[in-house]
């Protein structure tokens, strides 16, 4: 099976994801604390900056009624107070915003590396290659039944025939002899090793067999 590499890589990434889910409401939940405590802070520091400018605004607008600058009186009591407390506050809206959306944003990208790596999680049957044959056929499987196709006759009434030919020779007949040693081979084993050392442990056996036959024929007892 091939895709262990994979698979492994793709478990480690989920993990992870995981994990980047997990955390991310905690931080979610302590930054939207600390903002809120921040804020706080700063809502208190606007209101004293607003009091103290405010006191400010009346007594330069005091100051310009007694000189006689009533237009400039009312424009220093009309005038919008800006205090830093304010635009701190403002920023830090805007900065909370980011983050939350940033973490939205960090959430929804672990839960898409979820989906997509759990697609590659899997294992598959390496495929053998085109026209790949068994191993143990691959240098030819030797043809045991061709190799015996001459020995067809071997046994039964050949007994008595071999005998009888011997009689012959011993009393100084014709020499020429047929023999068929069908049952002298009673019980053939070997073990397929390779094509060379099986046919080499036939030719042994066959020409042990051949060899007692001679010996029967001409009366020597095989050893």
């Amino acid at each position: 099976y091939e895709g262990w590499g994979t698979s492994l890589s793709a478990l480690w990434e989920i993990i992870k994801a995981f994990g980047q889910m997990a955390w991310i409401p905690f931080k979610s939940f302590g930054e939207s604390a600390w903002y809120f405590v921040q804020k706080l802070w700063y809502n208190i520091k606007d209101f004293a900056e607003n009091v103290v400018n405010t006191f400010t605004k009346v007594g330069t607008a005091v100051k310009l009624a007694a000189s006689g600058d009533f237009s400039g009186a009312k424009a220093a009591l009309t005038a919008d107070i800006q205090t830093q407390a304010s635009r701190d506050l403002s920023a830090l809206e805007s900065n909370h915003k980011a983050n939350q959306v940033g973490y939205a944003l960090e959430y929804l990208t672990a839960q898409q590396s979820v989906s997509s790596n759990y697609a590659k999680i899997g294992l598959h049957k390496i495929p053998k290659p085109a026209g790949a044959t068994d191993p143990s056929k691959a240098n030819g499987t030797p043809d045991y039944k061709a190799g015996f196709a001459g020995l067809d006759g071997f046994g039964g009434k050949d007994g008595k025939d071999a005998k009888s030919k011997a009689e012959g020779i011993n009393g100084g007949g014709q020499r020429s002899v047929i023999i068929n040693i069908g049952k002298q081979i009673e019980r053939l084993e070997f073990t397929v090793m390779d094509a060379k050392e099986s046919a080499d442990k036939i030719e042994a056996v066959v020409r042990e067999s051949i060899r007692r036959v001679m010996y029967s024929v001409n009366g020597v007892a095989a050893s």
